[in-house]
């Protein structure tokens, strides 16, 4: 079995949203039938966490707990470009380091960044959630390829809703945004609506 992974935002020694990257580890197992628990509040006291800057802790771990991890400093890359890929067969459900299928899809963008269309419904970006604005609130697709930790602390706080956002849908907000556990709503890049109209 590939190994799954966790990517975590440390930022000046405090690590973000541990709880919800402990519940997507649990759902992830029992989702693949296994019993053996892996507790990051335990695993954690073991790390030489930064007390500058902002740094990702990425866990790899399978059936029979943490394999590997590691802590290196985070840049956030520029997205000037994005492009709309239909997929209606992926599925990338749970958090695997195989990303075959979405690498590929990349791959054959010449934008800065995806965005995945299955079944005529906005999934994902490559690496990414994604949020829609209209009026000044903010939606995010029903329909994920994976609920990632930020998108979930942002509907838990009631920042943004779930919907569900079609293709046909977009010409109704007014800008989007990608958001993951290193690239937080707060200080993500916003882009113009018709980024996406003119795909």
């Amino acid at each position: 079995m590939s190994l799954l992974f966790e990517s975590i935002r440390i930022e000046n020694g405090i690590i973000y949203h541990l709880e919800l990257h402990q519940k997507r580890i649990e759902r992830s197992l029992i989702k693949l039938g296994s019993s053996n628990p892996i507790d990051l509040k335990q695993f954690n006291p073991t790390l030489d966490i930064p007390e500058k800057g902002i740094h990702k802790l990425r866990i790899s771990y399978d059936l029979m707990g943490i394999q590997e991890h590691q802590i290196i400093p985070y840049i956030l890359r520029t997205v000037k470009s994005v492009e709309l890929m239909k997929c209606n067969e992926i599925v990338y459900d749970l958090k695997f380091e195989d990303r075959l299928l979405i690498n590929q899809l990349t791959k054959n963008s010449k934008a800065d960044e995806i965005i995945i269309v299955k079944n005529g419904m906005i999934t994902d970006a490559s690496i990414s959630n994604i949020l829609f604005s209209s009026n000044d609130q903010w939606f995010t697709p029903d329909t994920p390829l994976l609920e990632g930790t930020a998108r979930a602390h942002l509907i838990e706080t009631g920042a943004i809703r779930s919907i569900p956002i079609s293709l046909k849908d977009l010409k109704h907000f007014d800008s989007f945004c990608f958001v993951n556990a290193l690239n937080p709503f707060e200080t993500t890049q916003k882009h113009p609506i018709e980024l996406l109209l003119n795909n």
